[in-house]
């Protein structure tokens, strides 16, 4: 059997799991892209961000910093309009286009310095689910966490397993 004094106790096992597993979760919410109000700002030839300066991350996101969860706005640019992570510039400029053929009046706001989110006069952007399964659904921004978080459940629970049938098998013979 192995020596136990050079095991990492189980306080310290649980510990390191716990954090191990925080980071994960934290990691990804803090995806976000600094590249996203610059491509904006581009698109529509605007002299610098006008909705939540100076980052402008409010325009698409929940948040000042960015990442997941989108608003109305995010959402209706990622689902409708095809904006993608993997090529932000090009993708963020093709959706602007498109967004002001479809829908002038959201980029009228932009323009102006109005949140098109909050404007009760903008166009029709999809309310953010609060119930429902859309608020489990995994987004291209935020991979596969939840996945990697069972993942990581089921991988310590087996290892507890494991110890468990280990310590009984010590004390019963």
């Amino acid at each position: 059997m192995a020596d136990r004094s050079k095991r990492m106790p189980m306080g310290r096992k649980g510990a390191a799991f716990g954090v191990a597993l925080l980071a994960l979760l934290w990691g990804s919410h803090a995806s976000a892209n600094p590249d996203y109000p610059a491509a904006v700002v581009a698109a529509l030839g605007l002299p610098g961000v006008t909705i939540d300066p100076p980052n402008g991350c409010k325009l698409c996101h929940q948040n000042e910093s960015g990442g997941l969860p989108l608003n109305g706005f995010g959402s209706l640019m990622e689902n409708e309009y095809g904006v993608q992570k993997a090529d932000v510039p090009e993708s963020v400029k093709t959706a602007m286009m498109a967004l002001e053929a479809m829908q002038p009046n959201l980029v009228a706001d932009i323009r102006a310095g109005i949140d098109p989110n909050t404007d009760l006069n903008g166009a029709s952007i999809p309310p953010q689910p609060e119930y429902g399964c859309a608020i489990g659904q995994p987004s291209p921004e935020g991979g596969g966490t939840g996945l990697a978080a069972w993942a990581l459940v089921a991988g310590f629970a087996a290892m507890q397993a494991r110890r468990a049938r280990a310590r009984r098998a010590t004390h019963s013979g």
